[in-house]
């Protein structure tokens, strides 16, 4: 298995210290957010191929469509569950 990580640079005015809860669900949000724009990023191919003669009808946009949204729904899922068994610390300098 691989290791993924992410460093994100976060200014909190004023503010020493978030608890590792927050940065979890800050970091989780960005990701949910990358792949939710990624899945979209894939439904406007499918438009664009329509729109350039390719023959999709809507039994077959339907099942592109459903195989998009499970497979990022279950990566969402994975990371949610990696996550969890993360422990976060900032160092603030």
């Amino acid at each position: 298995m691989g290791v993924i990580f992410c460093v994100y640079t976060v200014k909190v005015e004023g503010q020493r210290f978030m608890e590792q809860d927050k940065i979890k669900e800050f970091a989780l949000f960005q990701v949910r957010r990358k792949i939710t724009n990624i899945y979209k990023n894939f439904f406007f191919i499918i438009e664009d191929l329509q729109d350039n003669g390719y023959n999709i009808n809507d039994e077959t946009y339907t099942k592109i469509r459903k195989r998009i949204l499970d497979h990022a729904n279950d990566a969402i899922r994975e990371l949610e569950e990696q996550f969890q068994a993360l422990d976060i610390k900032l160092k603030w300098k």
